[in-house]
């Protein structure tokens, strides 16, 4: 699955599943779409162990699924605020938006800024919960760098096309102050992808092999990577009279 959902549809279509096993005299179900190596391994543990709760407790409401799967994953003492904040972790955040940037001057429309602004306010937040299980709090971590990361490249592809307004019209002292502001929020930038990493590393190596990079990890070496690129890019911009903004190394949007 590519598309983003959230655990309760997740869990409407396990439930609507096992309906129809039963329906058909089906002897079970094989769940498989979890995409565990992206996830903290504890998440896809306590989803199956909510589904349980079809066969143990014949239950199908998602919220009270969740919390029996939360206590059975993560043991009764998991808090009611805790259970609620790890059913706001987007199971399937949709990697290849991060994956298919090869620069960070190509903006992409797909969401609307303001929703992905929301997602990473509520990631933030959420992840102060009390009582959080480490599993959930990095998965928060993770989603929120996520969505800082489509905000940044969005801004980024916008201001190349600012820029190349500007120096075609002469305007030498915008560009200068443009290039002022995205330096530092390139600057600022580096310290979300810190954050990424470290979130994403802790992810992986509570269950994994900790000499491996996981495939979450390897996202953020090269964004760290493109990041360098792109401030290097901005430096070369920085001489006045630069035709560098003529050229379309890095696109704005709809270019």
């Amino acid at each position: 699955m590519s598309r983003c959902l959230s655990w309760a549809s997740a869990w409407r279509n396990i439930a609507a599943w096992w309906r129809r096993c039963r329906r058909t005299g089906a002897e079970g179900m094989l769940i498989t779409s979890w995409e565990s190596g992206r996830l903290a391994a504890e998440l896809p543990l306590a989803i199956d162990a909510a589904a349980a709760g079809l066969w143990l407790d014949g239950e199908e409401d998602p919220r009270r699924l969740w919390s029996a799967g939360c206590r059975r994953a993560f043991g009764n003492r998991v808090g009611r605020a805790a259970i609620s904040a790890a059913a706001d972790v987007p199971p399937f955040f949709r990697v290849s938006p991060l994956a298919d940037q090869r620069t960070l001057g190509h903006a992409r429309r797909r969401r609307a800024a303001p929703t992905v602004a929301a997602q990473a306010r509520t990631c933030r937040r959420l992840a102060r919960t009390a009582g959080l299980p480490l599993a959930i709090k990095a998965s928060l971590d993770f989603r929120r760098y996520v969505a800082e990361r489509d905000l940044f490249v969005r801004e980024a592809g916008r201001t190349v096309w600012k820029l190349r307004n500007a120096a075609a019209r002469g305007r030498r002292a915008t560009v200068a102050r443009i290039l002022r502001r995205t330096v530092a929020a390139a600057d600022g930038f580096s310290g979300a992808i810190r954050a990424g990493r470290a979130a994403a590393r802790l992810m992986w190596r509570r269950t994994r092999d900790g000499r491996v990079i996981g495939p979450n990890e390897r996202i953020l070496v090269r964004d760290a990577d493109r990041l360098r690129a792109w401030r290097a890019w901005l430096r070369r911009g920085e001489g006045a009279g630069s035709g560098i903004w003529r050229r379309r190394r890095l696109r704005a949007p709809g270019n």
